[in-house]
């Protein structure tokens, strides 16, 4: 079952003093905030002493976070199985953590969590379970393809709580939400890394906003994500509604995809919005949208540390966004205004006002900027993983020379 692709090791025999061997097992490698990290993760430890291995329960054939990993020569290996209770699967799981003898395996999302609890231990791997979302009851699954929901909370909070070698955070509000679950173990906070944004010319930015807005000379807002009922697109599609009342000549511009793109579209057209409102798909070139638009909304409902809103603050992006997850301790005052969840009319009161005070906007833009480049810098977020990697493998490595 086990399927290796991309470009693989050099053969070289390695000195496990110089190098840690570190695998990332993930559901899939699709589009989200957690599968992009790993490729951030892949270009950041081309400089440091890491030996990266991408793990996925899924078939990763195809795709832009496949593609680029495969790109960097990351070796991806891919055990796609049916569900959570696919015997084969894990077999295969456990044979290639025997095989391959990673100093450390670290999971993310909860298929994964609930697996390499049980493989590490059958196999003797120190292994790392990250929580990226606040969200941690069954309800977080609502609505979603689970067929046992509430068994895959339980096993998911078994496994934090007593399978794991260490639970990971990736923001303060993350770890807070998961306190009680873990039954008192310490959670390890390491925020998100982003990393530099794009950079576009005077010609290629114009090019860019008229391919993106109807009405390329006024403000453009721009909003990433998947598709689905966590991101809260509908309650910005109403809320643009709102603005566009105020403010007829800005245009918003939503970049992804998922289940309720049908949904958003007849919203859009029920509203009148057609001309005011584009939905992009999925992109691979997010960083140059980013750096071609104005402001920056999320609509969330829930949330962990969202690498698109650091992605934004780093391409130089006011923003406005919800108080839910860890937004509020990023978008802090100076950067951006948040609101509470599921209340378009105060969210599109907080566009307007951004809208309305360019000069405040070109500030808010300027502060976000220099906060990325201090506090979620991929030199930092590098540093505590491979201090978190020393400390569960008992291994220390020195830099490559």
């Amino acid at each position: 079952m086990e399927r290796v692709a991309g470009i693989g090791r050099n053969g070289m025999e390695r000195d496990d003093r110089m190098t840690l061997r570190v695998a990332q097992l993930l559901p899939t490698l699709g589009v989200g905030g957690a599968e992009k990290l790993q490729v951030t993760l892949a270009i950041a430890a081309r400089e440091r002493p890491l030996d990266v291995t991408m793990i996925v329960l899924a078939d990763a054939t195809s795709g832009s976070v496949p593609d680029a990993l495969r790109t960097l020569g990351v070796q991806v290996v891919e055990l796609p199985g049916r569900n959570l209770r696919d015997v084969r699967r894990f077999r295969s799981l456990v044979q290639h953590l025997n095989d391959a003898r990673y100093d450390v395996v670290q999971s993310h999302l909860t298929t994964a969590n609930i697996l390499v609890a049980v493989a590490g231990r059958l196999t003797s791997t120190p292994t790392i379970a990250t929580l990226h979302s606040v969200d941690g009851s069954p309800l977080f699954y609502r609505g979603q393809p689970p067929r046992f929901p509430l068994a895959r909370w339980v096993f998911e909070t078994l496994a934090l709580r007593f399978g794991v070698s260490r639970v990971v955070a990736v923001g303060h509000g993350v770890a807070a939400a998961h306190a009680r679950r873990v039954g008192g173990r310490k959670i390890e906070v390491i925020p998100n890394a982003v990393m530099p944004s794009a950079r576009l010319t005077t010609t290629e930015r114009v090019e860019l906003r008229r391919e993106l807005s109807s009405n390329p000379s006024g403000p453009l807002v721009i909003s990433v994500g998947r598709v689905v009922a966590a991101k809260g697109f509908h309650d910005l599609i109403d809320a643009f509604a709102r603005v566009a009342v105020d403010r007829p000549d800005a245009r918003l511009v939503v970049v992804g995809d998922g289940s309720l793109r049908r949904d958003l579209e007849s919203r859009i057209v029920a509203l009148g919005l057609d001309d005011i409102v584009r939905l992009a798909g999925s992109r691979n070139d997010v960083p140059r949208l980013l750096a071609a638009a104005d402001l920056y909304v999320s609509a969330s409902h829930w949330e962990g540390l969202p690498i698109s809103i650091l992605e934004a603050m780093s391409a130089g992006l006011p923003v406005v966004g919800t108080q839910v997850g860890d937004v509020p301790q990023v978008v802090v005052p100076g950067t951006g205004t948040v609101v509470p969840p599921g209340r378009p009319e105060l969210l599109a009161s907080a566009i307007v006002d951004m809208l309305n005070d360019p000069v405040r906007m070109q500030a808010a833009g300027r502060t976000a900027r220099c906060q990325t480049e201090q506090a979620y810098a991929l030199d930092v977020w590098m540093d505590r993983l491979i201090v978190l990697y020393e400390d569960v493998s008992g291994t220390r490595v020195r830099p490559r020379v």
